[in-house]
């Protein structure tokens, strides 16, 4: 039988220079552990992970401030470039819009 401890230390408090990206990157790990405990890839997890970023930084706002028509602006924007994403690709940007509506439900139900 295996005996697992853990050193706790107690820490000074710590003023957090940024707390909505640290909430955000938070965010993006239970996500990740989320989908690890569906069986996901690593690889998938990061493709997933690299989508909800780029999205982000089209947005330009944090997740708890998205909007369903910011997911339908994001691939639009990706479908009119001179060379567009497949279509695919769109697909799997809106299958992760599944992390919007689950960040909104999240962050409702948390307040």
């Amino acid at each position: 039988m295996w005996v697992v401890t853990r050193e706790v230390r107690s820490l000074a408090p710590v003023l957090l220079l940024d707390p909505a990206r640290s909430t955000f990157d938070e965010m993006l790990r239970r996500y990740a552990v989320s989908m690890r405990s569906r069986g996901l890839s690593e690889g998938t997890i990061r493709v997933h992970q690299f989508g909800v970023k780029r999205f982000f930084r089209f947005a330009g706002t944090y997740p708890w401030e998205w909007r369903p028509q910011d997911v339908e602006d994001f691939t639009s924007s990706l479908l009119s470039r001179p060379e567009p994403l497949a279509h695919s690709t769109i697909r799997g940007y809106h299958q992760r819009g599944c992390f919007i509506s689950c960040v909104r439900v999240r962050s409702l139900t948390e307040v």
